[in-house]
């Protein structure tokens, strides 16, 4: 996964380091990274994903991903949590950060490491860190929004 996203994606939008945890190694499966869990980037990292995002998914004119999946990804999914799209959480009913316009979307990890994008703003907000967990990510936000208005 590592090597496939770092030629694929990570070195065109110029990533300095970007390191996955590794699981496995013995025996016969591994080492090898998780997809979903254990990726270490910077802020600066974290907000050229968010930057491509509002991009529709190009980079110096050239398209890395296709814009149909970004579309679909950050719109709801399901109806059993409809502020949920695929990989990324959504306002898209207005319901997971009420008051922020809906096409505003995330990429929320561990420890409040996060990535917002609102397209209609042109705003993207990376925060990497090790906490708190839980806070208002809406009135940050909200906070965000109001001081460049």
């Amino acid at each position: 996964m590592h090597e496939y996203m770092q030629n694929r994606l990570f070195n065109p939008i110029g990533f300095a380091q970007a390191s996955w945890d590794v699981i496995g190694g013995t025996g016969s499966i591994g080492p090898h990274t998780s997809a979903h869990v254990g990726m270490h980037i910077s802020a600066r990292e974290l907000a050229r994903i968010g930057y491509l995002a509002i991009r529709q998914g190009c980079w110096d004119s050239k398209l890395l991903i296709p814009r149909a999946w970004l579309k679909l990804a950050t719109q709801s999914s399901q109806e059993l949590n409809p502020n949920y799209g695929y990989a990324f959480w959504v306002n898209s009913q207005g319901t997971r950060w009420p008051g922020l316009p809906n096409d505003m979307f995330a990429m929320e990890g561990y420890n409040s490491n996060r990535c917002y994008i609102i397209s209609s703003l042109d705003l993207v907000v990376a925060r990497v860190g090790s906490g708190p967990r839980t806070r208002n990510e809406t009135d940050f936000i909200t906070q965000v929004v109001e001081a460049i208005n």
